[in-house]
């Protein structure tokens, strides 16, 4: 089947982190009933690295998160589009 349930505009440097759900689609499961959710950013800085360490991942190296953050990502329940 071709078809998708939710639809998300997410860049590859964006990440998910689901606190209390296995996987994607129990997380947007208890949502069904409604056309869109709202995911808070949460975001990350090098803590002024000047020099990445290219031997280690970028989120090893993006350990300080901002404390202030105002942005979300929409995700469209596709029931209702």
């Amino acid at each position: 089947s071709n078809s998708a349930d939710w639809l998300l505009m997410i860049d590859v440097d964006e990440f998910i982190y689901l606190n209390n759900s296995q996987c994607l689609g129990d997380a947007f499961a208890k949502f069904s009933a409604h056309p869109g959710i709202q995911i808070q950013w949460a975001t990350y800085t090098s803590d002024n690295i000047s020099i990445y360490n290219t031997s280690k991942l970028m989120i090893e190296q993006h350990t300080q998160r901002l404390k202030c953050n105002l942005v979300t990502k929409g995700a469209h329940n596709t029931k209702f589009i």
